[in-house]
């Protein structure tokens, strides 16, 4: 007990020593120890101010929806068939709150629109359509002060947008070629590949990530879709020494309607391929994805989806349940992670049902998703579709974490 004793002492006092002489040569740099004590006075001050300040609750993300409470039952409001014209009529827009917070005491009176004026971002209300057959009055479009933060739109789309999931839920993509069409399983033993969608300024990138997967020892095949008037590749060395040296198949994309974000479901639909993990340009693995073919929950559900950072109700993209891309996909909320599609594994044979849904939701005109903004690009198309059309898929449990940039 007296060497426990002793040693704490002498613990204590080489501390007390050591600071001491780090306290003198402190004092021969005033500048620095001028800095330092103030660093110390801000962290005492931040510290007492979060300790004093008295905790304000946050109110419930159902609680900032004032028009579900207004307009009960709103989702009742659909169509069994499709609207003939001399069935439809649009009546207009019915505001049914002012979105003003509610301590004003002299609120502005509530608003009715034409089919075609423009009702701004963050407004509450309806549109009305009537069917002239039954004389019956809809309310479609229904939407809080949260549902359409950064678009504006009229009550002219409520005909489109009451159609949307009637004509997506009997839809079958037609191929360009019949040699095109989804795979059977009958047809050949499975196979696999890694599909990539590239254009001028991302083909660096790309052949940067598929040096790095052949660096792994990864041996699959890389599909790489392209559209010619976005890419020449005639002349293009790059292009060339990918195809030469790294069993690259060159796929082009012809469908006018496969732009932009909308190319990668065009890839997956027509893919040579049955098990196809989807890579953007600039995702670069870390190890040979060859293993998550095999993965116990792909083999189990046929489809692995990635989650994005975002998640109801701190969602970047507002995919939030006021948001109107429930009522037009005619799903129920649903409250998870959004879906980050940079990375994508799914057996073509097990969904054909998923993919025509995917290839409505990504093709058909008028496009409502992008029009109206409810989601970003093909972020959340894979796991709506799948969802859509009940076929299963495994979402990753594990967040994405950032790991670096370059």
């Amino acid at each position: 007990m007296r060497w426990a004793w002793n040693a704490c002492v002498g613990c204590f006092r080489g501390t007390r020593n050591a600071a001491s002489m780090l306290w003198r040569r402190l004092e021969r740099r005033p500048r620095v120890l001028r800095f330092l004590l103030a660093l110390v006075v801000m962290i005492g001050v931040g510290v007492a101010i979060w300790l004093l300040t008295p905790e304000v609750p946050v109110p419930k993300y159902s609680d900032k929806d004032t028009t579900m409470h207004t307009i009960p039952n709103f989702q009742e409001d659909h169509i069994p068939a499709l609207w003939t014209d001399d069935a439809y009529e649009c009546v207009g827009w019915q505001e049914t709150d002012s979105c003003e917070p509610e301590d004003i005491t002299s609120r502005r009176p509530l608003e009715t629109k034409k089919c075609d004026e423009t009702i701004d971002q963050r407004r509450a209300g309806f549109c009305q359509v009537r069917n002239k057959t039954s004389g019956a009055i809809l309310r479609l479009m229904v939407s809080s002060c949260h549902s359409m933060q950064h678009r504006q739109y009229t009550c002219d789309m409520a005909r489109n947008f009451s159609e949307f999931a009637l004509l997506a839920a009997t839809y079958q993509h037609m191929p360009l070629a019949t040699s095109l069409s989804l795979p059977e399983a009958q047809q050949h033993p499975p196979t696999r590949a890694i599909l990539m969608i590239v254009y001028d300024k991302v083909l660096p990138s790309a052949y940067a990530a598929i040096r790095v997967i052949r660096d792994h020892g990864c041996t699959l095949p890389v599909e790489m879709w392209y559209r010619p008037d976005e890419m020449q590749i005639d002349d293009n060395a790059l292009i060339q020494h990918l195809v030469a040296d790294f069993n690259v198949h060159l796929r082009q994309i012809f469908d006018p309607r496969a732009v932009g974000f909308h190319t990668k479901p065009y890839a997956v639909y027509y893919s040579h391929f049955d098990s196809i993990l989807l890579l953007d340009a600039d995702n670069v693995p870390v190890r040979d994805p060859t293993y998550l073919f095999d993965d116990p929950a792909f083999v189990e559900t046929g489809a692995l989806f990635w989650p994005d950072y975002w998640q109801p109700p701190n969602s970047l993209f507002d995919v939030t349940s006021h948001s109107l891309l429930w009522q037009l996909l005619q799903m129920e909320f649903l409250s998870e992670f959004e879906q980050e599609s940079g990375q994508v594994l799914i057996n073509r044979r097990r969904a054909p049902a998923a993919l025509n849904k995917l290839m409505y939701y990504s093709t058909h005109g008028p496009k409502l998703l992008d029009n109206l903004k409810l989601i970003w690009g093909d972020k959340d198309l894979f796991r709506l579709a799948w969802r859509n059309t009940s076929t299963a898929y495994h979402m990753m449990a594990k967040p994405p974490a950032i790991g670096g940039i370059y």
